[in-house]
């Protein structure tokens, strides 16, 4: 397991999402493929959720599905979280995976800063 996917299961731990949910996998696949890709994000239906499916072995509309269902349980869990800051109704599957990149973005930034001398 690589750095990429260890900062992955941490933050979705942070989030207290916990892979009883089939959503999990959904959410973790789709994030390592939009670090691959961002630009995904832009075709969310049409390119990430296949991207997923196909990794994941079900069908799109599952995934959509299942990360929805995810999401409002994060949602619902870490309303006072910093991620959802700001943030009065449950965000789109888009704009919470869009968050979730944002923190991986920030972790990886405050890590190269601390990291040089």
């Amino acid at each position: 397991m690589n750095s990429k996917e260890l900062r992955i299961r941490r933050l979705l731990f942070d989030l207290h999402i916990s892979n009883r949910y089939r959503g999990y996998a959904c959410v973790y696949e789709a994030l390592l493929l939009l670090e691959e890709d961002e630009d995904l994000l832009v075709f969310i239906s049409k390119g990430l959720y296949v991207d997923v499916a196909v990794r994941v072995g079900t069908t799109p509309a599952c995934v959509e599905r299942n990360i929805r269902t995810v999401k409002e349980k994060a949602f619902e869990r870490n309303r006072e979280h910093f991620l959802f800051s700001g943030c009065e109704e449950c965000p789109s599957n888009g704009e919470f995976l869009g968050l979730l990149m944002y923190q991986l973005k920030l972790w990886d930034y405050q890590n190269r800063k601390f990291l040089r001398f």
